[in-house]
């Protein structure tokens, strides 16, 4: 952490409303009690605190990560160009970012492609960042997901939502607008 004569006035104020959430220690005060983040309702603790705090000290807390920006849809208003043939990044490559993200403080991930399940190495960041302690959110078309997926994904516990792109409840509006006859079954299931 920075040294205290280096923060902003409205800094320590931040740090005091911090404490009393339970997100950071008070040395300077150890008589001091407070109860621990893990017995709080998110819900009911005032995260702007959390937010400023973190943009004055320049801590990703969350963000997005393209995957890829391969699909297997050609959904009409995607900004994909559907030109990349492989991913961009290595899984090593991604790692490395994981690694930078984690080090820098972010807590959670969107994870978003294209489609993600379109990686043959899926599996493998799914659990690396399960190991760094990611807490993640999947944007999917869900088209791919088999049993192995599902049981993979299942088994995590980091996930908190997966978004699924469902574009109409009826077929043939779903289909156009992703471009693919038959797409509609396989996510509405």
């Amino acid at each position: 952490m920075q040294d205290f004569q280096k923060w902003q006035n409205d800094d320590l104020a931040i740090l005091q409303k911090l404490s009393q959430l339970g997100f950071v220690e008070d040395k300077a005060n150890s008589t001091h009690t407070t109860n621990s983040p893990a017995k709080k309702s998110f819900e009911s603790a005032d995260l702007s605190a959390i937010n400023l705090w973190s943009f004055r000290n320049h801590v990703p807390l969350s963000g997005h990560f393209e995957l890829t920006g391969r699909c297997n849809l050609r959904c009409v208003h995607c900004y994909c160009t559907f030109e990349q043939k492989r991913d961009l990044l290595s899984t090593q490559d991604v790692f490395q970012i994981i690694d930078d993200l984690h080090e820098a403080g972010t807590l959670g991930l969107v994870l978003t492609g294209g489609e993600v399940f379109l990686r043959c190495d899926i599996g493998e960041i799914l659990q690396y960042l399960q190991e760094k302690r990611f807490i993640l959110r999947i944007n999917t078309n869900a088209t791919l997901l088999d049993e192995k997926l599902l049981k993979l994904v299942a088994n995590l516990t980091n996930i908190y939502r997966i978004h699924v792109s469902l574009y109409s409840a009826e077929p043939d509006i779903h289909d156009a607008v992703t471009k693919v006859k038959r797409f509609f079954s396989k996510n509405a299931q």
